[in-house]
């Protein structure tokens, strides 16, 4: 009991430190960070921002261009949930899960990366320019949901099938389609005299 007497005045003394640490881990801003410290300068210059990175912050882009910076995660750009064009050319992306809730998007360049799997895009019903040249990508059927594609760079692939462009008929911009294995463009004969650029 003695020594239970004795604790209790210090426990007093402490409990306001207690309940500012407890303010200050609950409510203080926490910080937005990147897999890739490559990818958050780029977002930092865009931003204007040496501290502490807040998702108010990220709101605020809407174009972001980081080519050849060596980057292989993309992880943090789901936050920048406001973002209409961006540019990931020659980097060594393969993972696009980062990108899946990004629906604003119109303008996607992923050109030269590693990408096998482009499921992560089905829900970016908005894109108008895609460019996946220089990949290792086979099953394009996620296409088939980009019903406003009006650009479509798929150059240099594994692709065999190209029926998931078969409605896709503002696709009339820029078709390019060289390097991959297709025997049949009859999909798209309906509207191939339509595109403006195609080489093929």
């Amino acid at each position: 009991m003695v020594k239970l007497a004795k604790l209790i005045p210090v426990f007093f003394l402490l409990l306001p430190l207690l309940l500012l640490w407890g303010f200050t881990f609950q409510v203080a801003p926490k910080g937005i960070y990147f897999a890739d410290e490559r990818l958050e300068e780029a977002v930092r210059i865009v931003i204007e921002e040496d501290g502490l990175i807040t998702q108010d912050q990220l709101k605020t882009v809407e174009t972001l261009s980081v080519r050849a910076a060596d980057i292989d995660n993309i992880e943090g750009l789901h936050f920048l949930t406001e973002l209409k064009s961006l540019d990931l050319r020659d980097n060594n992306i393969s993972d696009l899960t980062p990108l899946q809730n990004l629906t604003g998007l119109v303008d996607l360049n992923l050109r030269g990366n590693s990408i096998s799997d482009l499921s992560s895009l089905k829900r970016l019903t908005q894109i108008r320019t895609l460019n996946v040249r220089e990949n290792q990508i086979e099953d394009i059927s996620v296409l088939a949901n980009l019903s406003y594609l009006e650009d479509l760079n798929i150059r240099y692939n594994q692709i065999e099938s190209i029926d998931p462009l078969q409605d896709l008929e503002y696709l009339t911009k820029r078709l390019f389609l060289e390097g991959n294995k297709i025997n049949d463009y009859s999909p798209i004969d309906h509207y191939y005299p339509s595109i403006v650029e195609k080489d093929f």
